[in-house]
């Protein structure tokens, strides 16, 4: 008897802390407060156990028993569970960003914090690819301007391995431009060996000559 009493206890502590604020549930947690509200319970029906009955009902969501307070409507959740609703509720919104997500998840869920917002939204591809585009944005691009032919030039290589056929084994094309005047170079390559790329360039620089500053594009 002391020893479900202890156990009731302790499950009620866990739910609320004495600020009155949900705190997180483990699977072991929800099961008993779950038995509770499902009439389950064999333990002892103390305060504690009129407390969780009085502050909690139970709800089918996908056809799943869930754990919903009473004031405000809002799902309690294991942390187990934290990263895949708040991935879901992120995608559901199109990834948008940490206090638009973390509101619509305060919306639903009563004890989802705010870390968890900020470690998915750290995993997501495409807002990090929406982060990169803005500091691009924002970044101040100073032109680079020449005033005598070859003073500098450009050279890039173009993948198209994507491309590889039986009938083309040209999966490289080497780009050189001449900055002043804007005209371009162009060579397949088999492959990109640093040896093949110098013969291909020092071919174009004895035919139209070599820059004082040769630039790589990344």
């Amino acid at each position: 008897m002391l020893c479900a009493f202890k156990t009731l206890f302790e499950l009620a502590c866990c739910i609320i802390c004495n600020h009155g604020r949900l705190c997180k549930w483990t699977e072991q947690k929800q099961t008993e407060v779950i038995q509770i509200l499902s009439g389950e319970w064999t333990g002892t029906k103390d305060r504690k156990y009129y407390h969780v009955l009085k502050k909690f009902q139970l709800v089918k969501l996908g056809g799943m028993r869930r754990v919903r307070m009473v004031k405000g409507n809002k799902i309690v959740t294991t942390e187990n569970n934290f990263l895949t609703m708040e991935e879901d509720i992120h995608a559901a919104i199109n990834q948008k960003g940490e206090t638009k997500t973390y509101k619509k998840v305060q919306e639903t869920y009563a004890n989802i914090p705010m870390t968890v917002v900020k470690k998915v939204i750290s995993k997501c591809v495409r807002c990090a690819e929406k982060a990169k585009k803005k500091s691009i944005r924002n970044v101040i691009v100073r032109p680079i301007t020449v005033s005598e032919l070859n003073d500098r030039g450009q050279v890039d290589l173009i993948d198209y391995r994507t491309l590889k056929t039986d009938e083309h084994e040209y999966l490289w094309l080497l780009h050189y431009q001449e900055h002043l005047t804007k005209f371009s170079y162009l060579r397949a390559l088999m492959h990109k060996r640093p040896a093949l790329v110098a013969q291909e360039l020092l071919l174009i620089f004895l035919m139209a000559g070599a820059p004082r500053v040769l630039q790589a594009i990344r």
